[in-house]
């Protein structure tokens, strides 16, 4: 959002908007520093530690190099595990909420963890395309959760400034805005 679509408008605003998209890309850009230091906080945690180290002792635990039958039925488990709770959360998809797009996006980004990780023990050409299906399926439903995050941070961002015309106006570019390219 203050990476990509701010500094994507800017070029296109005119004298009057520019003073109250200056203000809006740096209360957005305190915005960001604050939830990237939360984010650090958190993965600085023991619980994101204990994540790490049981994730480690999976990947130990497995032997990929030789195909061997065990992992070879890990991999259909957790591939068709995962392509279950996509389809089941992919029916709903149509006219669904900012919130279950998420979580299909989710479901399809996870999938695509496993068929990744898993790639090597299936050899033919097949796995490699349902990779790349999955990437994109993701990538679309991605563009929609960026819209919506878009979205509800500039709705925080304008509740911090009530009344601000000039901020106000600079959220409305930028909803138009993502709405258009979205």
């Amino acid at each position: 959002f203050t990476s990509a679509a701010l500094p994507a408008i800017a070029p296109h605003l005119g004298d009057k908007e520019r003073r109250g998209f200056a203000r809006l890309r740096l209360r957005a850009a305190r915005q960001r520093r604050l939830h990237r230091a939360a984010a650090q906080s958190e993965a600085g945690s023991p619980r994101f530690a204990c994540l790490l180290l049981a994730l480690g002792r999976f990947c130990v635990g497995l032997d990929l190099a030789t195909g061997e039958p065990p992992a070879a039925a890990l991999a259909r488990e957790a591939l068709e595990r995962g392509a279950r709770r996509l389809r089941k959360r992919g029916k709903r998809l149509r006219g669904a909420d900012a919130a279950a797009r998420h979580r299909v996006r989710v479901a399809a980004k996870k999938l695509r963890y496993v068929a990744a990780f898993f790639a090597q023990l299936f050899r033919h050409a097949g796995a490699n395309g349902y990779v790349a299906a999955l990437s994109e399926v993701q990538c679309s439903l991605g563009r929609l959760n960026d819209m919506a995050v878009a979205a509800r941070l500039l709705d925080e961002l304008i509740a911090r400034v009530p009344g601000d015309a000039d901020i106000s106006h600079a959220v409305g570019i930028v909803h138009g805005w993502t709405a258009a390219v979205g």
